[in-house]
């Protein structure tokens, strides 16, 4: 009877996990289509090894170390890998895991985490004066995101309100990066905004939602960086600096 009921329990699990895990993917990969590939290698995976995850271990975890092996393998082809403090800097203020658990995850000792983490704090203090625009249809939200923004050191060149007064300010400033909203004050799109900015403004976008979920399916083009309303200040640290370094690095590389 244990038997059947561990593989029940076990798809529900990852079905739950899903979303996370593109979010994650993405955010290391910096695009959709690496990391949702990564994503269905996982699913393959356990596919054809139903019984690989034992009934002690840590299944989120476990679901995670095995993402991370597939994205490690499809990085090889990338010029731009993205460093494993910055990888244990999300998986602890984005994903949410305990030290030990990201430990496993990076497959690192559990007292370098710590370590790895502030060394991605400080290679983020030690970036340029970066500018930011935030498009944010709720007041305190968007001071909230300034404030965030301010305190590692980048610059929010301008906040909107809505989908045209985001695209002017776009035109006007040029931002470096943009943080925005999904659903606009005046029933506009963030998306919207972000689609027309990006015909001549390439620059890295960071999507905040109440409903990730919503743009993590993996069936049509999405965004490759998310952070979930409520958030937390880390998570947007963490999230804004690595859509930056990977974008930044690029550049450096053309």
């Amino acid at each position: 009877m244990q038997t059947e009921e561990k593989p029940s329990s076990f798809q529900q699990m990852v079905h739950m996990e899903l979303p996370s895990l593109r979010r994650y993917g993405r955010s290391i990969c910096g695009e959709q289509k690496a990391a949702d590939l990564s994503v269905l290698q996982l699913m393959e995976d356990l596919l054809s090894e139903p019984g690989v995850v034992t009934k002690d271990s840590d299944i989120k975890a476990d679901l995670y170390s095995r993402l991370q092996k597939n994205i490690e393998s499809f990085a090889q082809y990338s010029e731009i890998p993205t460093p494993k403090s910055r990888q244990a800097l999300l998986l602890k203020h984005v994903e949410g895991f305990a030290p030990e658990q990201a430990a496993i995850i990076l497959d690192v000792a559990t007292s370098s985490i710590k370590d790895l983490c502030q060394d991605a704090h400080d290679a983020i203090l030690r970036h340029p004066a970066t500018k930011v625009l935030i498009i944010e249809d709720e007041l305190l939200i968007s001071a909230h995101l300034k404030s965030i923004v301010e305190d590692i050191g980048y610059k929010v060149v301008a906040t909107a309100m809505t989908e045209t007064e985001a695209v002017a300010a776009s035109h006007k400033y040029q931002p470096d990066l943009i943080l925005s909203d999904v659903q606009l004050a005046d029933g506009s799109s963030g998306q919207n905004a972000v689609e027309k900015i990006k015909t001549d403004n390439d620059a890295p976008v960071v999507f905040i939602t109440a409903y990730p979920e919503r743009l993590l399916t993996g069936k049509c083009p999405e965004p490759a960086f998310l952070i979930s309303k409520p958030f937390c200040d880390k998570a947007v640290m963490a999230t804004i600096s690595q859509a930056y370094f990977l974008k930044d690095a690029s550049q450096r590389l053309a």
